[in-house]
């Protein structure tokens, strides 16, 4: 249901008679679509594309965002750079989420010294924290997290170190070769990386195993580090989508590496499925509930919300690539616990906005905008004292 459903009555339109015409209005009032509520739980859906992704999204480092193509330059084809965007508000565990991209891994492989590749993350750090560079692609060095990485760098070595945040990360898997691959990922707070054996990090880990993986051609595995064709650093843009099912705790990843943006087309698809290991999903719902149930936090989460953080990262070091992606549809449910929807009051004949409304409602119920609402019933009688009229919608 629309978080702010127009009444039956007032689900209709106006006339005008503006410079001596009758114009119809299309759509007195209506909510915008990117602001709706889960009724069950009473968490505010969220969709975010091009045109509102900087209310929702805020970019770091290297990262800048071109509001007219919807594209994310993460980092550009220069050294020694991070690049990050994170969500402005934490998702709720607890629903379902999806996200659909287009991501540009750059032109260079390993052997052209091409990286490091682009990290999808979902963490219980700070909304705006970053992970470490190099083979952690943004998440290493996060607490809680798991995701998703392309990594288009080989490191035959891991890399110790004493210091937190990321500063280690292990070596990639030994049998994938030195091409890019695709895996699914997950943080663990332990001493493996570090180089006097006693500090704890947040250190990275590449599971063996997943559910399955299929790319439309080979038998399906259980295998999680899959090597990707080279197409996936051709400098094009290709389809990557994340889904998650809250009911069995699954992420979903599919990717096509021979797709490309400008032609729509798609060729085999890549798919990753995950049930999050139990223990690695406790841990992210403890924190989550620590944070819920916080003094500080009181009243700002609905009562059975999982709230956490949600980034997309890059880096290069001695490799380097252009990195970019463009977030073409992401839907979630976000923990706020109240909302407002936007009234449009549109002119039929220019098609044009010629005035809006913001009215406050309760989640999971309907707001009319009937003759209990000051605000929509002055709107209206002026409109109509300029020549405006209601007609069916």
């Amino acid at each position: 249901m629309a978080a702010a459903a127009p009444a039956a009555s007032d689900s209709s339109a106006t006339t005008s008679e503006a410079d001596g015409g009758l114009a119809d209005m299309s759509d007195a009032v209506t909510s915008e679509s990117d602001i709706q509520y889960n009724q069950a739980h009473k968490g505010k859906l969220v969709n975010v594309d091009k045109n509102n992704f900087l209310d929702y999204n805020q970019t770091h480092g290297s990262a800048t965002y071109d509001s007219a193509t919807g594209i994310v330059t993460l980092t550009p084809d220069k050294n020694n750079l991070a690049g990050s965007v994170t969500l402005k508000d934490k998702i709720d565990l607890n629903h379902d989420f999806s996200l659909t991209t287009w991501t540009n891994l750059g032109d260079k492989n390993t052997q052209n010294w091409g990286g490091d590749g682009i990290g999808f993350a979902f963490h219980t750090s700070p909304l705006d924290a970053v992970g470490g560079a190099g083979n952690n692609l943004g998440i290493g060095g996060l607490a809680d997290a798991v995701g998703f990485k392309l990594d288009t760098f080989h490191n035959p070595r891991a890399k110790m170190s004493d210091k937190p945040g990321g500063d280690s990360y292990p070596a990639d898997p030994k049998n994938l070769g030195t091409g890019s691959y695709g895996a699914m990922v997950y943080t663990n707070y332990n001493t493996e990386l570090s180089s006097d054996g006693t500090t704890k990090q947040w250190n990275l880990e590449v599971p063996e195993n997943i559910n399955s993986f299929t790319n439309g051609t080979d038998p399906a595995t259980t295998q999680n580090a899959e090597v990707l064709p080279n197409t996936v650093t051709d400098g094009k843009f290709h389809k990557f989508i994340i889904n998650y099912k809250a009911a069995t705790h699954q992420l979903v990843v599919t990717y096509y590496p021979d797709s490309d943006m400008d032609t729509d087309i798609l060729g085999d698809a890549y798919v990753w499925n995950w049930t999050i290991p139990d223990d690695q999903y406790q841990k992210m719902v403890a924190v989550a509930v620590a944070e819920r149930d916080s003094a500080t936090n009181k009243g700002k989460y609905t009562a059975d919300s999982l709230p956490i953080s949600m980034a997309i990262f890059a880096s290069t070091g001695w490799a380097k690539n252009l990195q970019q992606v463009k977030i073409t549809d992401f839907d979630y449910t976000s923990w706020e616990t109240t909302g407002s929807a936007v009234l449009k009051y549109v002119d039929s004949t220019t098609g044009k906005t010629i005035a809006r409304d913001s009215v406050q409602g309760d989640p999971g119920a309907a707001i009319n905008f009937g003759t209990n609402n000051v605000r929509y019933t002055n709107t209206l009688n002026y409109f109509k004292h300029h020549g405006y009229q209601l007609v069916p919608n």
